[in-house]
């Protein structure tokens, strides 16, 4: 088995990472494809066996090329799954999925309101045909999923909820660094503190 996982950017997160190396604990080859120019990701020396190729589409005057080096590579490496993340490369994704059905075509929605706020008609109506062109549309929570067919209107019952995963044992070794980050704050030793991260769109 072999899952290629095709992004807009982003690719040196966390996230690509656990996914990776889960994957990869699993028996599965993995490649990663930057739709930009862009370095190999920092943590990639942890999976040696993992490639790496970025399509160098900077502007939409690329997309005809990087559908090419796309298709070439997924024919070349006998990828089994294509796994999009984000718009412009789940639209690539999208787009090499009507030339050949090989191979299957796995997006995951990532953001709610994200294309909506673009403003553009255009936008929403082609996210929800690549939705529709996918084999399987996978959202990172309740709300996501809910978005997707309440809002976008995708007609398919068959929209999986995947929580995002982390490796909270990296964290468990920084005991000293907690206590210098709740003393920078005025954060008492038994005090309970909650953290949120969230993503902040124009």
């Amino acid at each position: 088995m072999h899952v290629c996982h095709l992004c807009d950017g982003s690719l040196g997160t966390e996230y690509f990472r656990n996914i990776t190396i889960g994957l990869v604990d699993a028996g599965i080859d993995v490649s990663l494809l930057e739709l930009r120019s862009a370095a190999p990701p920092s943590w990639l020396r942890e999976s040696p066996g993992v490639q790496f190729k970025a399509l160098h589409a900077t502007s939409p005057f690329h997309t005809v090329s990087a559908l090419w080096s796309l298709r070439r590579f997924l024919a070349g490496k006998g990828v089994n799954i294509l796994h999009s993340h984000l718009y412009n490369a789940s639209l690539l994704a999208a787009l090499s999925r009507t030339v050949s059905q090989r191979p299957r075509f796995v997006m995951t929605r990532h953001h709610t309101s994200s294309v909506a706020l673009s403003g553009s008609r255009p936008h929403l109506l082609m996210d929800r045909w690549m939705a529709k062109r996918a084999d399987h549309v996978i959202a990172v929570s309740d709300a996501v999923r809910s978005y997707i067919r309440d809002v976008d209107r995708v007609e398919r019952d068959d929209i999986e909820v995947v929580y995002l995963g982390f490796d909270f044992s990296r964290f468990d070794r920084a005991i000293s660094e907690r206590w210098r980050v709740r003393s920078e704050f005025g954060f008492g030793k038994d005090e309970i503190v909650l953290g949120y991260v969230g993503n902040i769109l124009p």
